[in-house]
């Protein structure tokens, strides 16, 4: 490794097997207490936060999954939506398998050193955000932290486990490698490490409030900090500017496809469909969604389902069934309907059909594509919303 002769990352890492490092991040003593604390901290976050709602919970760098594992099995006890993201793709298809009993879990690539917004992340959006021995890694702390307030929802929660002082056995494995070394901020002058004093004053300059550390050992440390409240006059800008570029995509669309010819309007509406579709289940590309698969397979469910309900009545000015993913659960049954209801004329009203009414061929034979099983549980969620809306 001195001698330029072996990567080193290809230790850590032999041909892609994450067995070494996760038994660092995960089963070593000194990642067992971390990790136990980090779970606790969680636990008692949750309690906080009423049964009714739906927790969005977003991980950083998860990696290995090492921190992940503690967190989920309180998590499957309350609704919520949990995002695995890492900067590798490899990590998010080790993860996949690693965790498949957890079905509220979605998979995506995330850069926090970029913008977050062109990567399909929604600003503003989560309640709890968890980085494990990982925003070190960033060249710049300053804009690592901005990007994490741009993903927080207001007041949200911020929980950090990060290594708070120079540690040798770390520098012999990590400090091999250049990311170890690729800081370039105010904050470091010669080490990647932050104390923990460091870290409170960095959150405190951008906003953060309630910050506070524990430091249970002499190596590392967990920061807790609150996001700020924002103005609602701040927070109504954003989502009106949000709005508009939906609606102008969404007029773009409509005159495009009034304006095409008849044999070309199928896969115009078929493309905007796709990415409204990966917008709303945050897919990292719309062009790999396959038209005849169930929406259920994507993950979406009758939140999402509603979601794009409601988009698709508000954009293109037609209305549908709050039933939408168990009436038209593929892309290819809902463009058949949608084609149907946009050809209509403008004095033609439009009737939103109920499950008792005859289906569309469409409609009927993407829903012999679902098996039994996918078939009960689109059930379970129509009857749950039915409910609730009660």
């Amino acid at each position: 490794v001195l001698q330029g002769k072996c990567d080193p990352l290809q230790l850590i890492f032999p041909d892609g097997d994450v067995t070494l490092a996760t038994q660092l991040y995960q089963d070593s003593p000194p990642a067992k207490v971390m990790n136990h604390l980090l779970q606790n901290i969680s636990k008692t976050a949750l309690e906080t936060i009423p049964n009714t709602q739906t927790i969005q919970v977003l991980e950083i760098g998860a990696g290995t999954g090492g921190s992940t594992a503690y967190l989920l099995p309180d998590l499957a006890q309350r609704f919520t939506q949990y995002t695995f993201t890492d900067v590798s793709p490899l990590f998010l298809l080790k993860a996949k398998q690693k965790f498949q009993e957890y079905s509220f879990l979605s998979y995506q690539r995330l850069d926090i050193e970029q913008e977050v917004t062109p990567q399909n992340f929604p600003t503003h959006h989560y309640d709890i955000i968890v980085a494990a021995n990982v925003l070190h890694a960033t060249e710049n702390l300053s804009v690592t932290v901005q990007q994490i307030k741009q993903l927080l929802a207001p007041n949200g929660l911020l929980i950090l486990l990060e290594g708070t002082t120079p540690t040798r056995w770390l520098d012999l494995i990590f400090g091999l490698t250049t990311g170890w070394w690729r800081f370039n901020d105010q904050w470091r002058d010669n080490y990647p490490l932050l104390s923990a004093s460091q870290w409170q004053t960095l959150l405190e300059n951008h906003g953060f409030r309630e910050v506070s550390t524990i430091t249970p050992t002499a190596q590392q440390g967990i920061i807790i900090a609150q996001n700020e409240d924002f103005q609602p006059s701040a927070i109504t800008k954003t989502k009106r500017q949000q709005w508009q570029i939906e609606q102008e995509e969404a007029q773009a669309f409509l005159q495009d496809y009034q304006n095409a010819e008849e044999e070309n309007r199928h896969e115009l509406l078929e493309t905007y469909i796709r990415s409204k579709i990966a917008k709303i289940l945050r897919l990292p590309s719309s062009e790999s969604i396959d038209i005849n698969q169930p929406f259920l397979e994507l993950g979406m469910d009758s939140l999402t389902a509603g979601e794009l309900a409601n988009d698709l009545e508000e954009y293109l000015n037609i209305s549908l069934a709050s039933t939408l993913a168990l009436e038209y659960p593929t892309i290819n049954a809902l463009v058949g309907e949608l084609e149907t209801k946009l050809s209509a004329t403008p004095d033609q009203p439009q009737i939103v059909p109920s499950l008792t009414e005859t289906s569309s061929p469409n409609q009927t034979e993407a829903l012999d594509q679902l098996s039994e099983q996918q078939l009960d549980a689109l059930l379970q969620e129509v009857m749950q919303e039915e409910n609730e809306s009660l």
